[in-house]
């Protein structure tokens, strides 16, 4: 399963396509760089407040749901569309914020809600595998099949 930030985005659009999803960055010249080590703006990142958006139209009426995230740091040009891991959870969190007041597409938002919990689990599992050893090759070991 490929759950990149452009398979997610490309899923959606299928899955629920009267549900408008973004991601909005924007700079935020008033955080305070409180992490370990040197301020990353000094190498020329910048800190985001990041929103990411869920947006329906029902008979004229605008539903949406936003999920924000401070602190953001990227370089201006290079902006992390899977907001550092993140895209998932905010989409999901967007989703249900959505789902609050939505009368009629709740099938689309149902679906939407699925997958990125798909999405989830399958990163989680993916994350916390064991990763197998390569084994080193060995002269004194028999070959199989001689």
């Amino acid at each position: 399963m490929d759950t990149s930030a452009v398979a997610i985005f490309r899923e959606l659009k299928r899955i629920a396509p009267n549900i408008s999803f973004a991601v909005d960055w924007e700079a935020d010249p008033g955080f305070k760089w409180d992490g370990d080590g040197p301020d990353p703006r000094d190498e020329g990142y910048v800190p985001y407040d990041v929103k990411v958006s869920a947006t329906t139209i029902i008979h004229g009426e605008e539903y949406d749901g936003k999920e924000y995230l401070g602190g953001v740091y990227d370089k201006p040009d290079e902006k992390d569309l899977d907001v550092h891991g993140y895209l998932p959870q905010m989409l999901l969190e967007a989703v249900d914020e959505m789902m609050g007041d939505l009368p009629d597409t709740m099938a689309q938002a149902l679906e939407a809600k699925n997958y990125l919990e798909k999405v989830l689990r399958h990163r989680y599992i993916q994350q916390n595998r064991p990763k197998k050893k390569k084994q080193d090759w060995n002269p004194r070991r028999p070959k199989m099949g001689r």
